[in-house]
């Protein structure tokens, strides 16, 4: 096991704001459990659980796992050049993260992992954060790629397509922006050292190391067939989400297509950005419940998915991110710590 050492003073103080913003995303929560639940006939719930496919289900179970090991590896592959990381230790540290977003307010899970492999692998914490901003970039591009399919291959309602134009707008932007760092990363640099010399000196240097570590994770975009890999690993991680939803319909007796597993792993993504209880409790199923009503699946019916998709993917999360906390020997000080601040001297 690796112990990491508390400092007892840092991130206490700021305990109050955590509790405050704890206590808002479980109200959020509760809202949206009470309108997930609002003229639900539980006596159908029970019906439809006592119905599942035992096979299928199982299947699912593997499936959403085997979904956790691609994006391990992905990480993986993304380090590569720089970090030879081992598949299990991406993945022990990438579960401990997942667990944090999933169980912890604030989403929290990446500082965590940056945190975590600073520490543990003598990395730079901002080159870490620069990696997993770059998985989040390969999502955005592969859910870009997911509603030009869907497009072509499902009838939905038109406020929710003028709903997701803005979405595909902001990831071309991001994905353009990233470019321009990418290329004229030089000169940004000295057009920030410039700037920050008149308006903040003080921090001119800080800044600068932090912003140029930052910038030299994105400059393994210049890697072809590192980009190949990771477009691949992304690709496999959402299809294997999609297939997960498609098995769950099949446990239900559902005659709902990949293409609408696929939609409703994009409902679920870009609900993500609502704050909510640990788990996304409430908000998951409220999600679940509106994307198959639009394919006139019922409410009881949609509930009951929504539940038990929600316990796959996150009991599995639950489990393997308590072994790994354990495995690492971390304390919730610790992990309190990284949440209130990141140390970003450490830029070697």
């Amino acid at each position: 096991m690796n112990n990491i050492e508390n400092e007892p003073q840092s991130g206490e103080k700021k305990s109050g704001g955590f509790t405050w913003q704890l206590a808002v995303s479980i109200l959020v929560s509760l809202v949206f459990l009470h309108l997930a639940v609002r003229g639900v006939d539980f006596d159908q719930v029970w019906i439809a659980i006592q119905t599942i496919d035992p096979l299928a289900a199982g299947l699912a179970i593997l499936v959403s796992i085997l979904t956790l090991l691609a994006k391990a590896a992905r990480w993986q592959a993304i380090y590569a050049p720089r970090l030879k990381l081992t598949l299990h230790r991406s993945f022990s540290i990438l579960m401990i993260g997942l667990w944090a977003n999933a169980f912890l307010p604030l989403r929290v899970g990446e500082i965590l992992r940056a945190f975590l492999l600073g520490e543990t692998e003598r990395e730079s914490k901002t080159f870490a954060l620069g990696t997993i901003f770059l998985e989040k970039l390969a999502d955005l591009v592969t859910l870009a790629l997911a509603l030009v399919i869907l497009f072509t291959q499902l009838l939905i309602p038109k406020w929710v397509w003028e709903s997701w134009i803005s979405t595909f707008v902001v990831i071309v932007g991001a994905l353009i922006g990233v470019v321009l760092l990418v290329v004229y990363n030089q000169p940004i640099l000295k057009l920030l050292n410039i700037i920050l010399a008149k308006v903040m000196p003080r921090w001119r240097d800080r800044i600068l190391a932090i912003s140029k570590e930052g910038m030299n994770s994105l400059q393994l975009l210049k890697q072809p067939w590192q980009v190949v890999a990771v477009t691949m690993w992304s690709l496999l991680i959402w299809f294997l989400s999609a297939y997960n939803f498609l098995l769950i319909f099949r446990a239900f007796n559902l005659a709902l297509s990949f293409w609408v597993a696929l939609f409703i792993v994009i409902v679920l993504q870009l609900g993500v950005a609502i704050p909510s209880s640990p788990g996304k409790i409430g908000v998951f199923h409220y999600l679940v419940i509106v994307g198959l009503g639009i394919f006139g699946v019922s409410k009881d019916v949609s509930l009951t998915v929504g539940v038990v998709s929600h316990l796959m993917i996150y009991v599995p999360i639950a489990i393997l991110g308590l072994f790994y906390l354990w495995h690492e020997n971390l304390a919730w000080r610790t992990i309190r710590q990284a949440a209130s601040r990141l140390e970003w001297g450490n830029t070697k």
